[in-house]
C-alpha cells in the first residue's frame, strides 16, 4: 500500500512539473496580474460617479407619492491597488488621489475613512433636525453620545469612533462637559477617560496637552443626536458609504416628505453638500465627478454649495451640459428657489 502511494505521488508530481513546464508563461502573468491587484498603494482612483435616489436610504412614515426624484451624487472609488493605478493613466475620466490628501495630521487612512463613516451620521441627524424644524413637525432629542472623530495627540490609546463616557468619574453627556473637565487640569498632567469602544469600556489613561493656549485632549469631538420624531424617519446607509456631502439632499428629500406641495415638481433633481444644525450647507469636493454623474443619469437639476457654483459652471460651458445648476446658501434659500423653478 505504501508503495502504491509513493508511486501515485510521484506521477502527479511527473505531471505538474510538466503543466508547470508547458504553460509557464501564463502562470507568470496570472501571478503578475494577482500581484497588480492586491499590491496597495498610496493613492486611491476617483472616477465620475452616479446617482443615488433617496428614497432607497431614508424612510419617512406616511410619505406622499411623488412623480420626480431627489437624489445624492457621488464620487466612485476604485481602490487603491496598483492595477488601478496604473489603469488610471490610460483613462482621461480617471483622477489619481494622494491617501494623505483625505487624511490629518497623525491620522491613518483607516481613521480617516472611520471618521467619514461618522460624518455621515452626524449630517444624517443635521438632516432630520433641519427638516422637521422647518417642516413644523414634533423632533426632540431622544439621547446624545459624544464621539471622537479625530485623535491629533501622538502616541494616545484614544481612537476614532470612541464614545466618551468620563472623565475622571464624572459622566459626560456634552462637549462643554469634556472641556469643563479638562481645563481644570494643567498640560503635562494626565486624566482618565472612560469610553465605549466595540460595545465594551475602555479606562484610558490620557496625557493632557495644550490647543491654542489652553488644556485640551488633542482630540476632536462632535455630539451625535438621536431625535424622536412624529412622523417616524429612519436614515439607513450602507456601510461602505460616507462623507458629509449627503446632508443636503437628505435634508431636503425628508422636508419634501413632510409638507404637503412637491418641490420636486416630477423632476429628476440631484445635487450635493454638507447641511448644518442652523441650515447652513457647506462646500463639497469632487464637484467635477458629481456633476458628471449627474448628467450622465440625465438628472434635470444639480444642486450645489454657493463655494461650488462658480466651478460647476465652468464646468457645464465647458462640456456643453444642459442641466440646470442652482446654488444655495441655506435651506430657506434653497427652499425658496425650488418653489420659484
Amino acid at each position: 500500500m505504501h508503495n502504491k502511494v509513493n508511486k501515485n505521488f510521484k506521477k502527479i508530481k511527473k505531471e505538474f512539473i510538466k503543466y508547470i513546464k508547458e504553460e509557464y508563461k501564463l502562470l507568470i502573468v496570472f501571478v503578475v496580474i494577482l500581484l497588480l491587484l492586491v499590491i496597495p498603494t498610496n493613492y486611491q482612483v476617483e472616477t465620475p460617479g452616479s446617482l443615488l435616489d433617496v428614497s432607497k436610504r431614508i424612510e419617512v412614515e406616511n410619505k406622499k407619492d411623488t412623480n420626480g426624484s431627489i437624489n445624492i451624487t457621488y464620487v466612485k472609488s476604485k481602490g487603491d491597488s496598483l492595477f488601478m493605478y496604473l489603469f488610471s493613466y490610460i483613462i482621461p475620466s480617471w483622477d489619481l488621489e494622494k491617501k494623505e490628501e483625505v487624511t490629518l495630521p497623525n491620522e491613518d487612512y483607516e481613521d480617516a475613512i472611520e471618521r467619514g463613516r461618522l460624518d455621515l451620521k452626524s449630517t444624517s441627524a443635521n438632516a432630520i433636525y433641519v427638516a422637521y424644524t422647518k417642516a413644523n413637525k414634533k423632533i426632540k432629542v431622544s439621547s446624545s453620545k459624544t464621539i471622537i472623530t479625530y485623535v491629533k495627540a501622538e502616541n494616545s490609546d484614544l481612537k476614532v469612533g470612541d464614545e466618551i463616557l468620563k472623565i475622571n468619574n464624572k459622566k459626560i453627556n456634552s462637549l462643554n462637559e469634556v472641556k469643563n473637565e479638562v481645563e481644570k487640569k494643567q498640560p503635562g498632567e494626565y486624566i482618565n477617560v472612560v469610553v465605549k469602544r466595540d460595545e465594551k469600556e475602555k479606562n484610558i489613561k490620557t496625557k493632557l496637552t495644550t490647543c491654542e493656549n489652553v488644556t485640551c485632549i488633542g482630540i476632536l469631538i462632535e455630539e451625535h443626536y438621536t431625535y424622536k420624531t412624529s412622523p417616524k424617519v429612519k436614515i439607513e446607509y450602507k456601510k461602505r458609504e460616507s462623507g458629509s456631502s449627503a446632508g443636503l439632499m437628505s435634508t431636503l428629500y425628508i422636508y419634501n416628505s413632510l409638507i404637503n406641495e412637491d418641490l420636486s415638481k416630477g423632476l429628476k433633481i440631484s445635487g450635493t453638500g454638507t447641511i448644518e444644525r442652523d441650515g447652513s450647507i457647506g462646500e463639497i469636493d469632487g464637484v467635477k465627478y458629481k456633476l458628471k454623474g449627474a448628467v450622465k443619469k440625465e438628472a434635470d437639476v444639480f444642486i450645489v454649495p454657493k463655494e461650488n457654483y462658480k466651478e460647476a459652471i465652468k464646468l457645464k460651458k465647458e462640456n456643453n451640459y444642459k442641466i440646470k445648476i442652482i446654488y444655495s446658501s441655506t435651506f430657506d434659500e434653497l427652499i425658496n428657489k425650488l418653489e420659484e423653478m
